[in-house]
């Protein structure tokens, strides 16, 4: 099997401005953090992949695009 240098994040709903009551302080710290994933994987060439939550119905589509790997269904299970 080829190996893959890849991180994977699902980015929920306050990574950015929807999350509602998320404070300003929280958000900030947020979007930091996330700035640093992203520079940490750019800097060790780590390809990120980061899944929001707008997108949630179609990671598995996603996944299987990025991995390229298909994902069939067989008797309500999912294999890859």
């Amino acid at each position: 099997m080829e190996l893959i240098n890849l991180f994977i994040e699902y980015q929920g709903e306050f990574h950015d401005v929807s999350g509602g009551d998320y404070t300003r302080k929280n958000l900030n710290k947020q979007q930091e953090h996330d700035r640093r994933k992203r520079e940490y994987a750019k800097l060790n060439n780590i390809d990120l992949l980061e899944i929001w939550y707008y997108d949630f119905d179609r990671i598995e589509e996603i996944l299987s695009n990025k991995l390229n790997i298909n994902i069939h269904t067989q008797g309500g299970n999912k294999l890859c």
